[in-house]
């Protein structure tokens, strides 16, 4: 009888590498060799990556209205600034992308308040933007369309309880 532990751990061990197999055997991905060489040319762009994993809609047309024309990419777009009493926003005209997001009220240090908590930044060795974008069967603005807004910066008023920051297909 001093040997019962023994074997009970070792029943469950059976038991557990048995579940184990089981699950591999149902969930597991099967593995394909390929023979095919690796292809030379990639693309560098992360926006033309993006466009291919993108699934392909048809294009309808609508009657009496203009399709969307292409922005080129050389051009320079001015970030719009959005500040509040609680954050500071910078927002990228293409895509409306929000590229930094401070917090005002939180400093990252108490010994050093008038430095803000980033949450989003878009500087070499700290990038976190947040993105979005739609795919539509008809003309529809998708994340690499250029926006345009009326103004470089917005600022809350004093006394007032939210801010418009309109973005103009």
């Amino acid at each position: 009888m001093d040997n019962i532990k023994t074997f009970l751990i070792f029943g469950i061990l059976v038991v557990s590498l048995l579940l184990w197999q089981s699950w591999q055997n149902d969930y597991a991905q099967p593995t394909t060799v390929s023979n095919q060489q690796p292809s030379t040319t990639q693309s560098t762009d992360n926006a033309e990556k993006g466009l291919d994993e993108l699934p392909g809609l048809p294009l309808q047309t609508i009657q009496g209205e203009p399709l969307a024309q292409a922005v080129p990419d050389e051009v320079n777009y001015q970030s719009v600034n959005v500040k509040t009493d609680v954050i500071d926003v910078m927002i990228d005209p293409r895509g409306a992308d929000i590229q930094q997001l401070a917090l005002l009220d939180y400093p990252v240090d108490a010994k050093d308040p008038d430095i803000p908590v980033q949450f989003l930044d878009n500087q070499a060795g700290r990038f976190f933007i947040v993105q979005s974008g739609l795919k539509s069967d008809s003309a529809a603005p998708t994340h690499y369309e250029a926006y345009r807004s009326e103004q470089d910066s917005y600022t809350l008023a004093d006394g007032e309880e939210h801010l418009t920051v309109p973005f103009y297909w």
